[in-house]
């Protein structure tokens, strides 16, 4: 069917009405994106900038701890100090007249808490003032005196309360350096500086990082040696990503506190190795950033609000027949095949809806065709899965009749092959699928009693037949993969010995085969698993699989036949197949169906 330009161009004229909805989208888009680029171009500059602080306090820490040293430097060189070292018993008199000297040391330095000079004999000095020397005090297991030894470095302690004087319990950090024998290089003693945090705490909240934003010092093993809020450090009220941190390079990261994001910015001492950290919290840098936000909000909403009113008019004029071609698709969907759609606008969309009919047409004839083919496709697959062999089955029973062959059991060597041989000659049957009832029996027999003689007396098992179906006709293989599902997942997980109960009967006029077993047994929800079309709930163990008898037996016979399992936590399972009687041999039965 042909259609005029001036039908089309109806179309088209809505479609260009579409168009005022693509322009507000872009400028949703380009409001978001400028949104975003603005406050994140804020954060940058703000971080950097904090960065640069932080960078800058580093330097004059680093400034501060080297003076620090050199006013250690400066004591340890004086002739007093040496000669307190060198001596073997100090006078009373000498130890006033340095402790004088060591006050000399903290005129108009209020940063300095007390100046010790350690002996290695435990004999201490401290500056001139009202102390008293806590009893049986040990500075040798302190670590800042340990690694004192070792190195000519100043060596820093973390942040720790004053532990030699009596009722100091000031906050400190030590700095140590070692004293040798300037002839011998015999180590004598350390002295050491403990600082308090008057001037690093000056340095730092004369700063301004928002109106919660803060500086704090961590060591390189992630001690905090200050924090402004050490108070709530210490009671676990508050915390820092400590490791975080740690494990992170100098510049700035982001973490997120309480639903709030937060900028650590880093700067690393190489002198002393302490990482001095600003913490800054992203909606106090950008102050302006909710304010915006909430402008391009309103701006997008009102967007929003014409796209649907200019939307509302446009399905007046066109989208009535698009739902009637929608319903008719939802319809072919599920399944109607016979489905018309009538649609009469002389337009696209009547032009679709007629090439819709006619290929629904061309579908139902495809789908027709299809299920034949299907039909015999999924005969010929379930055929060839039915015909593999177990691999793990086969290699135990080969490796048991081995075992056996090489302990001199003879007997059982035999009665193993020959059941085996038996098993795989039903098996192949010279490819017929179906065989007698008595076949199949013989078959599970031939398996059980290979499974007997490996599991022994865990597993016992009893066939019951009525006579007169001995001789009746069904698909082959299908008590075998029950039997191995019920000997591997119900018996030999259990406690104690298994038992397996096979009955064929009469019921009805149909045959009713029960495979029950006394093994662990399982809930409701796993036994409709079993029956369902999902190959993840296949067991992986079972051969060919319960799912694939089932699937065999409708195939063949219809809907009604099939397995049916009823089971209960450790009292057992019973499997019930379900199959017509019929004593007529069938080949290639699937051409019939």
């Amino acid at each position: 069917m042909k259609w005029s330009k001036s039908k089309i161009s109806s179309l088209q004229t809505l479609i260009a009405l579409s168009y005022s909805i693509v322009i507000v989208l872009m400028i949703s888009i380009i409001g978001f994106t400028s949104y975003a680029f603005t406050t994140r171009t804020v954060e940058e500059n703000t971080n950097d900038y904090v960065f640069q602080l932080v960078t800058q306090i580093n330097y004059d820490i680093e400034y501060y701890l080297r003076n620090i040293e050199n006013t250690v430097n400066t004591l340890k060189s004086t002739e007093d100090v040496k000669e307190y070292f060198k001596i073997s018993d100090e006078e009373i008199l000498m130890k006033e007249t340095l402790s004088d000297k060591l006050n000399n040391f903290m005129v108009s330095r209020n940063d300095i808490v007390n100046i010790f000079l350690l002996r290695k004999d435990g004999n201490i000095i401290v500056n001139k003032g009202d102390y008293e020397f806590k009893p049986n005090v040990n500075y040798k297991n302190e670590e800042w005196y340990k690694n004192s030894i070792t190195t000519d470095k100043m060596i820093i302690s973390d942040s720790h309360i004053q532990n030699i004087l009596i009722k100091r319990y000031k906050w400190v950090v030590s700095c140590g350096k070692r004293i040798l024998d300037e002839e011998t290089g015999e180590f004598l003693g350390v002295a050491v500086v403990d600082l308090n945090f008057n001037l690093i705490n000056d340095m730092l909240n004369n700063l301004s990082l928002g109106e919660k934003g803060y500086m704090f010092i961590v060591d390189s093993e992630g001690n905090i040696i200050y924090h402004p809020q050490n108070e709530l450090i210490n009671s676990g009220i508050k915390d820092e990503d400590i490791d975080f941190i740690l494990g992170s390079q100098d510049g700035y990261i982001s973490t997120i506190e309480n639903d709030r994001t937060k900028n650590y910015i880093v700067a690393t001492s190489e002198y002393s190795g302490w990482k001095i950290v600003g913490t800054v919290y992203e909606d106090e840098v950008n102050k302006y950033k909710y304010i915006t936000k909430q402008i391009f909000s309103i701006m997008i909403g009102l967007s929003l609000a014409v796209a649907i009113l200019v939307s509302l008019i446009i399905s007046r004029k066109f989208l009535h027949p698009i739902k009637d071609l929608l319903k008719g698709m939802n319809q072919f969907k599920n399944g109607n095949l016979d489905t018309i759609i009538q649609v009469k606008h002389g337009n696209e969309i009547g032009e679709l809806a007629d090439e819709f009919n006619d290929m629904t047409v061309e579908i139902k004839k495809l789908v027709e065709e299809n299920k034949k083919t299907e039909n015999s496709k999924r005969k010929y697959e379930l055929k060839a899965l039915q015909s593999q062999i177990n691999p793990h089955f086969l290699y135990n029973t080969l490796d048991s009749i081995v075992w056996m062959a090489e302990a001199g059991i003879n007997e059982d060597v035999v009665a193993m092959t020959s059941s085996l041989s038996k098993l795989f000659r039903i098996s192949i049957n010279r490819g017929s699928e179906f065989i007698t009832i008595a076949q199949e029996l013989e078959h599970i027999e031939s398996y059980l009693k290979i499974q007997k003689l490996r599991y022994g007396s865990k597993i016992d098992y009893d066939i019951k037949v009525q006579e007169e179906l001995l001789q009746y006709s069904i698909i082959k293989i299908i008590i075998q993969p029950i039997v191995e599902n019920a000997i591997y997942h119900g018996i030999k997980t259990m406690q104690g010995p298994g038992f397996i109960n096979i009955e064929v009967k009469d019921v009805n006029n149909k045959i009713c085969i029960i495979v029950e077993d006394n093994g662990v047994g399982m809930e409701e929800e796993k036994c409709k698993q079993l029956l369902e079309d999902n190959s993840a709930n296949e067991t992986k163990k079972t051969g060919i699989g319960v799912r694939n008898v089932d699937q065999r037996i409708k195939l063949y016979y219809g809907e009604e036949y099939g397995i049916a399992i009823e089971s209960e936590i450790f009292e057992g399972t019973i499997v019930t197949i379900l199959l017509p009687k019929e004593k007529v041999e069938k080949e290639d039965s699937n051409e019939k169906k």
